[in-house]
């Protein structure tokens, strides 16, 4: 039964199974290892047969349903950001990055780097990145994500973007109506489908949604 109620745990994301080998770094492989990669399981069925969670349910079986809905949600968030660890193009992806940036050069693009910073401390990474960029002999622009023109966004070649994550999993200020914005129906799949971006994240790892708005951002511009 024990091994049983340890496997819902596991389907439903509530205990995500993974590895971690240092030495598979020494050799160029990704150390980490995402071995629950999906989640399955019936998050709130896991819930019911833990007792502090039963008990809820019988007293107040309404905000215990509130309370799933927000777990469901964080779960989901942590597993993207379990599988954005667990990527085997992990490398790929970088030297994706150094394609473009490559690109860019040969072609005189200008690299567009935007932040959301709500201490101050990812808009001092993108403007330390711009610095870098420009002393590689490139081209580039750094903004806030909500000074920027969302419309433009299509029109840049290579695009990055630096956020942190403030409190228990917010977005920064000066992201937030640019995240809005993104999350419109009528905005078409291949709206970005010709820029090269990558984001890089900020937070404090000791918190439940570490990086989410990171994460938030770029599955939606992968999408």
């Amino acid at each position: 039964e024990s091994i049983a109620h340890c496997q819902m745990a596991v389907d439903s994301g509530y205990w995500p199974l993974y590895r971690y080998n240092p030495e598979l770094a020494a050799s160029g492989n990704n150390p980490f290892q995402l071995d629950s990669k999906k989640v399955k399981g019936d998050l709130f069925k896991l819930l019911a047969s833990e007792n502090r969670f039963a008990a809820v349910m019988r007293r107040d079986p309404k905000h215990a349903q509130e309370l799933d809905d927000r777990l469901k949600i964080t779960v989901g968030e942590k597993n993207q950001l379990l599988q954005v660890l667990g990527a085997e193009d992990l490398q790929g992806q970088y030297h994706k990055l150094v394609e473009g940036l490559t690109d860019a050069k040969e072609s005189g693009s200008s690299v567009t780097i935007l932040y959301g910073s709500e201490t101050g401390n990812a808009e001092e990474q993108a403007k330390n990145l711009l610095q870098d960029i420009r002393a590689r002999g490139m081209k580039g622009i750094v903004s806030s994500l909500d000074d920027f023109d969302v419309e433009e966004l299509p029109n840049q070649k290579v695009l990055i973007i630096v956020i942190s994550t403030c409190g228990l999993g917010e977005y920064p200020q000066n992201s937030k109506r640019t995240w809005m914005a993104l999350q419109s129906p009528d905005l078409p799949m291949t709206w970005l489908s010709g820029v090269k971006f990558a984001v890089f994240g900020l937070g404090d790892s000791t918190y439940a949604q570490f990086c989410v708005a990171a994460a938030g951002y770029d599955v939606r511009l992968g999408e």
